[in-house]
């Protein structure tokens, strides 16, 4: 077979699939009733259990936010610290009980002798990095602060110098926070 007769055979058949087959005007009846059948499903009740579950758009908007207000109250309470599960107990408390309350008197010490400013910061006073300042000790190697904290779990951290947040190396350390820092634990009152 020569080329130009190559050429003139696939022109040929590209011509054939360009144009439509002619169609069985009986098939094309078939197949319309077939359509037709398929368009017009039988309804069911809303609520069928042998049907498809269709949902009037504003319970299904209820249920989206009940799902979603469900999913906020336990994410909650899977992100909530944990005591943790070993280890030590946090230090014994400094003082005896305040008199007439559930709060006890607390020593918070932190070597830190080339700080030149220690805060300590906790769940006891809502984290406030001014509200507690730490003295620097006569030892001019550590500081400290005494306060009253309410019996009960505590979290706590040092800010050294206004920036760096530092755990107690001497207590327990709490489960990491969600932003990166482990606090350290303070058990106050409890039995003895």
């Amino acid at each position: 077979m020569t080329e130009p007769e190559e050429d003139r055979i696939m022109r040929g058949i590209a011509d054939a699939y360009g144009r439509p087959a002619p169609i069985d005007p009986a098939a094309r009846d078939r197949l319309d009733r077939a359509i037709e059948r398929e368009r017009a499903p039988r309804r069911r009740a809303a609520w069928s259990w042998t049907g498809s579950w269709r949902l009037h758009p504003a319970l299904a908007a209820a249920t989206l936010l009940a799902t979603l207000a469900g999913g906020i109250v336990i994410g909650r309470f899977a992100m909530a610290p944990a005591p943790p599960a070993t280890g030590p107990p946090a230090p014994p408390a400094a003082g005896p009980p305040v008199s007439g309350t559930t709060t006890r008197v607390i020593e918070f010490v932190l070597v830190a002798p080339h700080a030149s400013s220690v805060v300590v910061v906790g769940d006891f006073n809502d984290w406030d990095a001014k509200a507690t300042p730490m003295r620097r000790a006569p030892d001019g190697e550590s500081w400290t602060v005494t306060l009253p904290v309410p019996e009960g779990l505590h979290a706590y951290a040092f800010v050294v110098d206004g920036t760096r947040w530092v755990a107690d190396p001497v207590a327990p350390l709490a489960p990491g926070d969600g932003f990166g820092f482990r606090n350290s634990i303070l058990v106050v009152g409890g039995r003895g």
